[in-house]
């Protein structure tokens, strides 16, 4: 099943799919998840459709946003939507990635946030 649905993604999710570490934290957070919280994708539609008790322009930190062009589960359009909203932020394009494929850059991100940028 994980191949078949590697087969139709990004090269970045195909590659993350494919380490063994990955896969395995990714099968079981399938499945475990699935088991204590089936409504997780639920939950999520009920709150972006509520306020968070802040607005986006309250938020001052500096703030990166990392975000592949071909994600298919949050979309690119509502990174950007996001990111114009909130005051001091960045938006990276991941060229050709979509949801998973971002994560091969944790330790961009990482060094990003330990050097201050």
């Amino acid at each position: 099943v994980i191949d078949t649905y590697a087969a139709f993604q990004p090269r970045g999710d195909r590659e993350l799919l494919q380490r063994p570490e990955f896969r395995a934290m990714f099968v079981e957070d399938l499945v475990g998840g699935t088991k204590r919280q089936f409504t997780a994708p639920i939950s999520d539609a009920v709150l972006f459709t509520r306020h968070w008790g802040f607005d986006l322009s309250e938020v001052t930190v500096p703030v990166h946003w990392w975000h592949g062009n071909k994600d298919h589960i949050v979309p690119f359009v509502h990174g950007q939507h996001v990111v114009d909203r909130l005051p001091n932020a960045t938006l990276s394009l991941i060229d050709g990635e979509s949801h998973l494929g971002g994560m091969a850059l944790a330790n961009e991100g990482l060094a990003a946030l330990f050097s201050g940028e």
